[in-house]
C-alpha cells in the first residue's frame, strides 16, 4: 500500500511525500499487460498471440507510467480528502524531484514530491456598529432630471426638416467631392452622406454650428467625425470599401449641407406623460421632473454601493492581514497554464493575491453570518439574466426554457450562486457597520472613487 507523509515547511507551506513500493504495483503492472496481449491486434500476430515479450518491449513503459500515475493521483486525492487539508491552489511536483526512467526491466521502488500551499490560519475579525464609513450619495439637481426629460422629449418627439441656424442635435446631410488643391478633382471620389452635428469634430462643429442650408467648407474627411477611424470613414462617408479606393485618393474634400433634419421635442402633455412613464400619476413637469430625480438617485445608489462595498474591502483587509505561500502561488500559476510565463505571472500577483485574500476572508463572512443559497435564490439571479437579455421579448414559456436549461449548466449555477452569496454577505455588512451619508456632486464623486480604488 502507497505511503504518504506529510512535512510542514512552515505555516503555509508543506511537502508531500508519496512512496509506491515495486509490491504496491508489480501485480498490477503484470495483468495490465495480459489484458494488454489479449486485446492487441498487431500487424503480422493473430489478435492475443503477440508474444509477451514484444508487447512488454513495446508498449510496456507506457502501461506502467499510465498505472503508476493512476496509482498515485488515486492516493493522493484520497489522503487530501481524509486529511481535510485546507489548500491554496493544487499541488505541484517538488523542485527536488527526481526522475525516474521506468525501467521495465529493473522495476523500483518510487518516491513522489510535492509542494503544497497552505491556506492561513487566522481568528477571523468583522466590522461591527462601532465602524463608520461613509455612504456617498449623488446629489439630483433639477438640471440632471430635465436632461433626461428633455433626451425623452427628444426620443419622442418629430423630425422637420429645416433651413437654418444648425445646432448640435440637428441631422445634416453633406454631399462631399474630392479636392485637387482648391479645385473640385476631375473624375475625384464624391459621395453624400447624414452626419449628428454633435458627432463633429471640434474644428468642424465651430464652423457649422449656426449655418444654414447650402454651407459650404473645405473638410479633412478623416477628420470631419470624432473618434471615427479610416476603414468607418472610408464605408459610411465616402461609400467605398477597402478594394474600391481609388489609387493617390487625397484626405481633403469640399462639403455642402444640402438639409438639416430637426427633431422638435415632443410636447408636455398628458398623452406624453403616459406614454414615457407607463402610468396617470404623473401629469406636470413638476411632477416628472420629482419622479426622474428618484428615477437617477436609484440608478446611482448602486454605484454609491460599490464603492461602499470597497470600502468595507478593504476596512475587511486591513482586521484581517493574511499572509499566502506567495513563491507556491506563483509557481503553481505558472505550472497551471502554457500561457503563464513567470514574467506574465509576478506582472500581475499582486491582484491575484488581493483577490485570493478576499476570498478566504468572504468565506468567513458567510460563515458568520449564515448564508445559505436556495433555489429560489438561483432562479432569481437567472430570471433577471433572461429579462436583461430578452427585455419585453421573454414570454413566460421560453424563460421557463431558458431558466431550465441554465439550471443545467452546472458552471452557471456556481456562478449565480457566487453572485447571491457575495450579494447577501453585502447586505448583511451594510446594515452592521454605521453608515454617515455624504452627498456629492457628480464630478466630486468622482475624484472620491479614484482615491477608494488606489487606496486598495
Amino acid at each position: 500500500m502507497p505511503d504518504i507523509v506529510k512535512k510542514d515547511i512552515d505555516a503555509l507551506n508543506a511537502e508531500l511525500t508519496v512512496k509506491i513500493s515495486k509490491a504496491d504495483y508489480e501485480q498490477k503492472f503484470s495483468q495490465e499487460l495480459n489484458n494488454y496481449r489479449k486485446k492487441a491486434q498487431l500487424k503480422g500476430f493473430r489478435k492475443g498471440k503477440a508474444p509477451m515479450s514484444f508487447i512488454k518491449r513495446t508498449y510496456g513503459q507506457g502501461i506502467l507510467i499510465d498505472l503508476v500515475n493512476k496509482q498515485l493521483q488515486d492516493e493522493m486525492g484520497k489522503y487530501l480528502e481524509e486529511e481535510k487539508l485546507n489548500l491554496l491552489g493544487q499541488p505541484i511536483p517538488s523542485e527536488s524531484q527526481v526522475q525516474f526512467t521506468f525501467d521495465i526491466k529493473d522495476l523500483e521502488d518510487f518516491e513522489f514530491k510535492f509542494d503544497i500551499g497552505l491556506a492561513p490560519e487566522f481568528d477571523f475579525k468583522n466590522v461591527d456598529d462601532t465602524t463608520k464609513l461613509p455612504y456617498y450619495k449623488i446629489k439630483v439637481s433639477d438640471d440632471m432630471a430635465r436632461e433626461d426629460l428633455d433626451k425623452a422629449r427628444r426620443r419622442m418627439g418629430n423630425q422637420e426638416l429645416v433651413e437654418e441656424d444648425i445646432n448640435e442635435e440637428d441631422i445634416i446631410r453633406v454631399a462631399v467631392q474630392e479636392l485637387d488643391g482648391k479645385d473640385i478633382k476631375e473624375g475625384g471620389v464624391s459621395n453624400d452622406f447624414s452626419v449628428v452635428v454633435k458627432d463633429l469634430g471640434d474644428e468642424y462643429l465651430k464652423q457649422i454650428k449656426g449655418k444654414a442650408k447650402n454651407f459650404e467648407l473645405d473638410l479633412d474627411i478623416y477628420q470631419f467625425e470624432k473618434d471615427r477611424d479610416a476603414k468607418h470613414i472610408n464605408k459610411y462617408l465616402l461609400g467605398l470599401e477597402e478594394e474600391t479606393i481609388p489609387e493617390g485618393m487625397g484626405n481633403m474634400f469640399r462639403g455642402k449641407i444640402t438639409e438639416i433634419n430637426r427633431i422638435v421635442l415632443a410636447d408636455l402633455n398628458e398623452e406624453f406623460f403616459k406614454n414615457y412613464f407607463g402610468n396617470d400619476e404623473i401629469k406636470d413637469e413638476r411632477a416628472a421632473l420629482d419622479q426622474l430625480k428618484e428615477d437617477i438617485a436609484k440608478f446611482y445608489e448602486k454605484e454609491s454601493d460599490t464603492l461602499l462595498f470597497v470600502q468595507l474591502q478593504n476596512e475587511l483587509r486591513n482586521l484581517n492581514a493574511l499572509s499566502l505561500p506567495d513563491d507556491f502561488l506563483q509557481r503553481w500559476l505558472v505550472s497551471s497554464s502554457e500561457e503563464n510565463t513567470p514574467e506574465k505571472v509576478k506582472e500581475g500577483y499582486d491582484d491575484f493575491a488581493k483577490n485570493l485574500k478576499w476570498t478566504l476572508i468572504q468565506n468567513e463572512l458567510a460563515k458568520s453570518f449564515n448564508i445559505e443559497v436556495s433555489e429560489e435564490d438561483i432562479d432569481k439571479v437567472f430570471m433577471a439574466q433572461v429579462q436583461q437579455y430578452l427585455g419585453a421579448y421573454a414570454n413566460e414559456e421560453f424563460t421557463a426554457s431558458m431558466l431550465s436549461r441554465l439550471k443545467q449548466d452546472r458552471e452557471q449555477v456556481n456562478k449565480a450562486a457566487e453572485q447571491v452569496v457575495g450579494q447577501k454577505i453585502f447586505e448583511q455588512l451594510k446594515s452592521t457597520v454605521n453608515l454617515e451619508d455624504n452627498m456629492v456632486e457628480m464630478d466630486d464623486l468622482r475624484e472620491i472613487a479614484k482615491e477608494i480604488y488606489q487606496a486598495e
